[in-house]
């Protein structure tokens, strides 16, 4: 994590109460505020807290990987920015590796005083450690096309010292659509299976390959991506789950007073309308988690001008 950004969170821990933004494209990142929620309730850290999930899929039709270039996506992305920034949010959580891969690139990264917490940076030391603990494994970085070309995850593992060999990287184009629709459906389970045959032709050696979900959504639908790589490799698979990190961000760090009771309000807002069955398939999974975050999602609200693509 970036020292700037844990000195300005830690200084949350100043204030009685807050908001607390969850930003990801599409409902993946639901899994970390549903996890947040429910660690709030029994570790309490402000008298009161706003927790708004903001879902900044762009357009009905399309979403940012559709977009017709790297620049078009950060133009809409600094919108989206700047959109929840009118909400007055006390620090904002990018919990989409899409979207994380191309923060530095906006005007709002340049020019904001915000605390901004990106969930690359949970991947990128997850893997490290991995990578560190065992010296024969191999890091299969699993995202979004777009995650997948910045290449951002490789770069800073490169930067830490890790060999570029043992680094592989996949894009799973589509999944996380599919995902949305139904995260144990054939659909999604044909998907997987296609793009882990490709990542298994390219592991070398025998050693365990740590298989990174890079992407909030991949958590849905980990089962699969574990067995449909497995069936495609002699290798162990390790599957490493950046969103748990990211949902336990703020109860590591430096903390004055723990409170005994926290008023915790909870709000979904979506620029595109939600289709019922997105809303059905993903409020049973979080339900198991934060019931209140469950009913956040079906009672939704829909803000088509939340910000112009």
């Amino acid at each position: 994590m970036k020292p700037l950004n844990r000195e300005k969170t830690e200084a949350l821990f100043n204030k009685d109460s807050v908001l607390i933004a969850v930003l990801d494209s599409g409902l993946g990142g639901l899994s970390i505020c549903a996890e947040l929620e429910r660690a709030l309730q029994t570790r309490p850290l402000f008298r009161k807290v706003s927790l708004f999930f903001f879902n900044i899929w762009p357009d009905q039709e399309r979403g940012y990987n559709s977009l017709d270039s790297v620049t078009e996506r950060v133009r809409v992305f600094d919108r989206a920015l700047a959109a929840v920034h009118g909400y007055s949010p006390d620090v904002i959580m990018i919990a989409c590796n899409t979207l994380s891969v191309i923060y530095e690139r906006t005007p709002f990264c340049r020019h904001t005083t915000l605390p901004v917490v990106d969930i690359v940076d949970f991947g990128v030391d997850l893997i490290y450690d991995g990578l560190t603990k065992n010296p024969d494994s191999q890091a299969l970085i699993l995202g979004t096309r777009t995650t997948i070309s910045e290449n951002l995850h490789q770069r800073r593992l490169i930067q830490k010292g890790v060999a570029a060999h043992r680094i592989i990287t996949q894009a799973c184009h589509g999944v996380a659509s599919e995902i949305e629709k139904a995260p144990q459906g054939e659909a999604v389970a044909g998907l997987i299976g296609g793009y882990m045959r490709e990542a298994a032709s390219k592991i070398k050696g025998r050693g365990t390959v740590l298989a990174a979900l890079c992407c909030t959504h991949f958590a849905y639908s980990a089962n699969i991506f574990r067995d449909k790589l497995q069936e495609e490799s002699t290798a162990d698979i390790e599957l490493l789950d950046p969103n748990t990190q990211m949902s336990d961000f703020m109860f590591s760090l430096e903390q004055p007073v723990i409170f005994p009771a926290e008023d915790i309000e909870v709000k979904v807002i979506s620029k595109i309308v939600l289709e019922q069955m997105k809303i059905r398939s993903i409020s049973g999974i979080i339900s198991n988690i934060s019931e209140k975050m469950a009913d956040a999602l079906v009672n939704y609200t829909y803000q088509p001008d939340l910000f112009e693509v």
